[in-house]
Order: C-alpha cells, then sequence, then structure tokens
C-alpha cells in the first residue's frame, strides 16, 4: 500500500516522463497520508484504444488511480486528489503546448481487514553476478 495505477493516452506517451511522475506522486503520498516510500508502488499504462468526447486526436487523458488504506479522512483524501492534479500537470509542459489534456484522480479504500502484504526476500547471492 499505497496501489497507484497512472494511466495515459498513447498520444502523449512519449511527451512526458512518466516515471518522474510516479516519483512525484511517491513523494506525495509519503508527505498527505504518512506512508513509507518503498510500500509506493505504481503501475504506468498507456492506453492505446481510446475515445474522447468526439473523437478528435487532439484530446488526451492521464488518470490516476490512488488505493490506499481506509481510515483517511475526507480532507486528507481531498487534499491528495488537488496536489496530484497539481503534480501531473507541472510534469506535462511539452504534452500541454500540443494536446488538450484532461487530468482526473480517483481515490479508493483499501479494507484494512482484506488487504494482505508479504515481501519475499531474493537470496544475496543474486546480487553477486
Amino acid at each position: 500500500m499505497p496501489q497507484i495505477t497512472l494511466e495515459f493516452t498513447e498520444n502523449i506517451a512519449k511527451l512526458v516522463d512518466y516515471r518522474s511522475v510516479a516519483l512525484g506522486l511517491h513523494d506525495l503520498l509519503v508527505k498527505e497520508i504518512s506512508c513509507s516510500l518503498e510500500d509506493c508502488k505504481t503501475r504506468l499504462a498507456a492506453v492505446e484504444n481510446y475515445v474522447i468526447g468526439d473523437g478528435s486526436f487532439d484530446e488526451a487523458f492521464v488518470h490516476v488511480t490512488f488505493s490506499i488504506l481506509s481510515g483517511r479522512t475526507q480532507a486528507v483524501k481531498e487534499s491528495l486528489g488537488t496536489k496530484a492534479v497539481e503534480t501531473i500537470a507541472r510534469a506535462m509542459p511539452s504534452a500541454v503546448a500540443q494536446r488538450t489534456i484532461q487530468i482526473t484522480v480517483e481515490i479508493r479504500d483499501l479494507e484494512r481487514s482484506t488487504y494482505k502484504k508479504q515481501v519475499v526476500l531474493g537470496s544475496p547471492a543474486r546480487n553477486l553476478a
């Protein structure tokens, strides 16, 4: 926890460094919900098949879904959402110069009683190769 999915249309995929966006979102999560940086996991997904509005290829979107452990207040979630939109928007000046981009954020609660995690450590020997 947290689990992050960062989806973006393929027409802006090469215009933004999404790894940097993900790392910025990780830093934001550490500050906003007091999680550890090591617990942040982001899946980056370029969406090839999509339609926005009238189908114009000048349109694009970035959507982030945060799945976080339940118990955060509405105010914390609202702050996280607002700051996430701002973080993403700042990271894509060249994309904004070429496309109209819709940036959206969704925050979901993971039930603490049903969310499970185990870190499986690999063999130290694998690092010697």
